[in-house]
């Protein structure tokens, strides 16, 4: 007679223990699911983020944008007029672009990026932080550029690489400028034309 209140007595508590584990299991489940638009491989956009196809803030695909599209972060190919993203990676061809970090090939008329990893084709190119790779364009402008900066205008604050262009001037330059004008230092701007090394 104890044997099976005791295994009464087990089977209570190992059900309550199933359906409680499965209870947390499911609750867990649906609270950090993302919603079913926080990620999408599709997007198009109008005129930033109240006007696209699909609410998400984050495209991992392909991201067309009519006028101007704003996204958390983009991974694929961005393509259309205006873009902007918080993170960006991979390839996007537009009017005009920007975003906060940047890795991939950037081709645009004019491209603004807080960091980049990789590759800038435009009119003017702007990286506000750290420039790693090549800038190619009418006027380059990276805060601290490692790499290359190719153009009519090559500006950096710090230059870890080759400038080659018109006018070529770094703050701080260790490498190599090439141009009809080439100009680096603070306290004492020192100038050269054709070629420029500095280590």
């Amino acid at each position: 007679m104890l044997f099976p209140a005791v295994k009464q007595f087990f089977r209570i508590r190992y059900d309550t223990v199933w359906n409680t584990g499965v209870f947390l299991a499911v609750l867990l489940a649906f609270a950090v699911r993302p919603s079913a638009a926080a990620v999408t491989p599709f997007q198009i956009g109008f005129l930033g983020n109240d006007w696209q196809l699909v609410p998400a803030e984050n495209v991992a695909g392909l991201r067309l944008n009519l006028l101007s599209t704003d996204s958390e972060s983009v991974y694929g190919l961005d393509f259309g007029v205006c873009s902007d993203a918080g993170n960006f990676s991979g390839v996007r061809l537009n009017a005009v672009s920007g975003s906060e970090t940047f890795n991939g090939v950037a081709v645009a008329l004019c491209d603004l990026c807080g960091d980049v990893r990789g590759v800038q084709i435009s009119g003017f190119n702007l990286g506000l932080r750290k420039v790693r790779g090549l800038q190619l364009g009418i006027v380059s402008c990276g805060f601290e550029a490692c790499g290359a900066q190719i153009g009519l205008l090559n500006l950096a604050e710090s230059l870890r690489g080759v400038q080659i262009g018109v006018v070529n001037c770094a703050f701080s330059c260790h490498g190599v400028q090439i141009g009809l004008v080439n100009c680096a230092g603070v306290n004492r701007l020192t100038f050269l034309p054709f070629l420029r090394v500095s280590f």
